[in-house]
């Protein structure tokens, strides 16, 4: 159990590395406007709908527990 809560922990705070390391591996390349424009159409609804779910998700199981 604590292991987990770990790895999560974990995994939460490498988001920003791995969001952040294409880009700036991209950035010297030509076209990297481009590639930077897809990564970030794949990325951000992600970013957008990962919070709502958690959202939806906490206030679903505090309705059943309260």
């Amino acid at each position: 159990m604590v292991t987990k809560v770990a790895n999560n922990i974990g995994i939460q705070a490498s988001w920003p590395t791995l969001v952040l390391t294409p880009i700036t591996t991209l950035l010297p390349k030509l076209n990297s406007t481009i590639l930077i424009i897809t990564w970030l159409k794949v990325t951000f609804p992600f970013f957008i709908a990962y919070p709502l779910l958690t959202l939806y998700v906490e206030k679903s199981v505090n309705r059943l527990y309260n």
